[in-house]
């Protein structure tokens, strides 16, 4: 009978849907560790994980492992080398969190412009006169540097748009046309684009070579 680890609390209708299937059994750890987990991989055909790692040692533990899925999109935290060495499977949920990291995206974009966490502050404090500073801006007009252009960017690039935003676009993974299809601006010398953004959103996982974003790219 296989056997599945869920490491990491999932929501319930998950659970559910484990409990409802017959002819397999499951471990589920709601903690979401390392520590918490490894313990249990041995006896795992398949590892459903969310956030923590998943290192070669743990998976050398896992003998009986078949398939891991990723809980999510990213798969960095993943020994990608030790699976492939044993022709073990990663899955991961291509359109998980897409609309909830660039809606969140957006409401950070507006906090900035509209100083919203210090304005909160004085308001709360009777100083409504921090509205004389005239400290506050508008998204209209500005122009939003996007590095990343995935599923994540591309809805960025949708949200803002409706702000009256210009948008450019900094990835050289992604295809011409998805540039033109979405009105955004193929920036493909980051150097270039980086005097011209008001804004700019990074959605790219870490570089092999180090930081995208360092003290010279700053300045």
């Amino acid at each position: 009978m296989p056997h599945i680890l869920v490491a990491g609390k999932i929501h319930e209708d998950g659970v559910a849907l484990l409990r409802s299937t017959p002819g397999i059994t499951f471990d589920l750890v709601n903690e979401v560790s390392l520590e918490s987990y490894a313990p249990l991989a041995g006896k795992a055909d398949a590892i459903l994980i969310r956030t923590q790692p998943l290192p070669a040692s743990v998976i050398a533990d896992a003998t009986r492992l078949r398939i891991v899925s990723r809980h999510g999109v990213g798969y960095d935290a993943v020994d990608v080398a030790a699976l492939n060495a044993r022709g073990i499977p990663l899955a991961i949920v291509g359109d998980v969190n897409s609309r909830a990291v660039a809606e969140h995206t957006l409401m950070l974009m507006l906090a900035a412009a509209r100083c919203t966490v210090a304005h909160d502050a004085a308001s709360r404090a009777g100083n409504w006169q921090v509205r004389n500073q005239f400290q506050t801006g508008e998204l209209d007009g500005k122009v939003l540097l996007l590095i990343g252009f995935g599923r994540i960017g591309r809805r960025v690039a949708n949200l803002v748009q409706a702000f009256g935003m210009t948008v450019m676009a900094h990835d050289p993974y992604a295809e011409p046309r998805t540039f033109t299809e979405t009105s955004v601006e193929a920036a493909a010398d980051l150097d270039a684009a980086l005097p011209v953004a008001d804004y700019v959103s990074l959605h790219m996982p870490a570089a092999p070579g180090g930081a995208l974003l360092g003290g010279r790219e700053f300045a």
